[in-house]
């Protein structure tokens, strides 16, 4: 996890103190990091053309797909369970699964935690 600037002894704060943006941004990087490792991942990033202060959904399954082909329907569930686990909630993919439903269920239980 990226740690915040500022915070105290490099603490980072918790899910409901964090921007969702930036929760979506750190998982994506961690799950890439585990499947790609470091120079993957940031190539992956770099060409994603990704960025920390906005997530489109949409848009971004859009270009791993376009990246990824069928392999980005894997790396999105490794993405979203990652993002489930630093909201301290239970991933729950199933087959048929919509990446960007899911971001949805994500936000709202982002919402409810603050």
């Amino acid at each position: 996890m990226i740690e915040q600037a500022g915070s105290p002894s490099g603490i980072s704060p918790s899910a409901p103190e964090r921007d969702f943006d930036d929760l979506v941004y750190d998982s994506i990087v961690t799950a890439l990091k585990h499947i790609l490792g470091d120079s993957g991942s940031t190539a992956t990033i770099y060409h994603l053309k990704l960025k920390k202060d906005k997530f489109y959904p949409d848009l971004f399954h859009e270009n791993l797909t376009g990246i990824f082909h069928a392999g980005a329907e894997s790396i999105e569930k490794v993405i979203l369970t990652e993002l489930f686990r630093s909201l301290n909630s239970e991933s729950k993919i199933r087959e048929g699964y919509d990446f960007q439903r899911n971001i949805g269920l994500a936000l709202k239980i982002h919402a409810s935690l603050r």
